[in-house]
């Protein structure tokens, strides 16, 4: 058995929809494709590398940033029901290969009042959230109640890296995507760990996109940072601020948080996140379909990865699927 446990949608007339409210850049860098929505050659492609199922969250999220100068709260609301709706809507054609997550692209007063819709009238497997809301982090006050509510129903979140502007030019060449987003990513799971909400929400299972960034390569970097002389005892004062104490190594909050394996067919990254987080936080996914070839490279690229991945069959089956159905059982 093998799940994606991320991969996007974009359905058709969300998409449409959203370019009459607003041609965000990135939408204008994301053109009329079927390749979000053409589900027929999805499944092809997931028989092809042997993929039983897929788990599907809204992609894009790079759309949304900038929208309220262009839409009420009323529409910019409908849009999101949309797009939750419309995830709903393709599961439901293909209930035994899609598995749907609901999303939360803004930061609104709507935001709980939806989550508990995708949970309860729409069924969906958890809630995907982005790693900023322009330039407010995952530990806003904002977003506790989503948290909440997460740990409350024994659901994951996926958090998805959002550009940010960090400066004018990390928008050229596409940088603020190839490492900004990397970059974005790795700051949304330390701050959830030093603000003091993994303990606050000890049963809270987090799914962090693209190898879980910078983490895996870093970790030692960010133990030496925050304990004093490299060691852990009394909270240091870097805390203060926070919630509740920090009662535990750092290294041991993040055992909260899921990496996923699409790491593009690198071995050698694979094996990083692999002998940081260790083979019971893993899950496989594919980015689908983003990437060339109608999405079928990325999801080559990373069953390949997964495939030469020197470990005993048993992890292997952990990271393939094991993990993620304890994860939505």
């Amino acid at each position: 058995m093998r799940i994606d446990a991320y991969a996007h949608e974009v359905p058709e007339q969300y998409y449409h929809d959203f370019g009459e409210v607003y041609r965000a850049p990135a939408y204008k860098r994301h053109p009329d494709t079927a390749g979000f929505w053409d589900y027929d050659r999805r499944i092809d492609h997931l028989d092809t590398f042997g993929i039983d199922k897929q788990i599907v969250a809204l992609g894009a999220p790079h759309f949304w940033p900038g929208i309220r100068e262009y839409a009420t709260e009323a529409t910019v609301q409908s849009l999101v029901e949309q797009a939750n709706d419309e995830i709903r809507e393709v599961a439901d054609t293909h209930p035994d290969r899609f598995i749907p997550v609901g999303t939360l692209p803004v930061l609104n007063d709507s935001m709980l009042e939806e989550a508990e819709r995708c949970l309860d009238q729409l069924d969906m497997a958890g809630l995907q959230i982005y790693s900023n809301y322009e330039g407010q982090p995952v530990d806003t006050e904002e977003l506790h109640p989503i948290y909440e509510l997460a740990e409350e129903r024994g659901v994951p979140i996926w958090i998805h890296p959002q550009v940010h502007d960090w400066y004018d030019w990390t928008y050229e060449w596409g940088v603020d995507l190839a490492l900004g987003w990397l970059f974005d990513t790795s700051l949304a799971l330390v701050r959830l760990v030093l603000s003091g909400l993994m303990e606050r929400y000890s049963d809270l299972n987090i799914i962090t996109h693209h190898g879980g960034g910078m983490t895996a390569p870093f970790m030692e970097r960010l133990k030496l940072f925050f304990y004093d002389e490299g060691t852990f005892g009394d909270t240091p004062e870097v805390f203060e601020g926070g919630y509740e104490p920090l009662r535990k190594p750092i290294e041991e909050y993040y055992t909260q948080f899921y990496a996923d394996a699409v790491l593009y067919g690198s071995g050698p990254a694979l094996r990083n996140v692999y002998e940081v987080f260790g083979p019971d936080q893993m899950v496989f996914a594919t980015d689908y379909p983003y990437g060339g070839h109608e999405g079928s490279d990325f999801m080559s690229s990373n069953v390949e990865a997964m495939d030469a991945l020197d470990i005993p069959q048993d992890e292997k089956d952990k990271i393939n699927s094991g993990n993620i159905e304890s994860l939505l059982s």
